[in-house]
């Protein structure tokens, strides 16, 4: 998987979720537009769990980004119990996932699939 910058990576069992939809929606309850304006988000399958990778960030930013998927409890709950969190040497050897878009300081996407229609509120 190409990346830019810093990148971070969730996994999500597929067994955990409804729908990739949902998966995003809840993931997306963990910021305000600002948190990640200018960020890029892809997601896809990868044998048996849902890969989420949020990108684009300076390491500092990219840190405040994970405080953030920590203090959201419903999407923690969500992740696999073992490699939850996949860092850049790991993203490096995924096979590339579809691209959502960047995300605009509105909370909407630009470019990409769109995320399945979601924006941030």
């Amino acid at each position: 998987m190409y990346m830019n910058h810093f990148a971070l990576g969730m996994r999500v069992p597929k067994c955990n979720i409804t729908s990739p939809k949902d998966c995003m929606a809840i993931f997306l309850k963990s910021f305000a537009p600002a948190d990640i304006s200018g960020l890029t988000l892809s997601g896809g399958i990868v044998e048996d769990m849902y890969i989420i990778v949020i990108m684009g960030g300076s390491l500092g930013f990219m840190r405040n980004v994970y405080r953030l998927i920590l203090a959201n409890r419903e999407f923690c709950a969500l992740l696999a119990k073992d490699m939850p969190i996949i860092e850049n040497n790991r993203l490096a050897k995924m096979p590339e996932l579809e691209p959502y878009g960047i995300l605009d300081e509105n909370g909407g996407f630009i470019g990409g699939n769109s995320c399945f229609g979601l924006t941030l509120e």
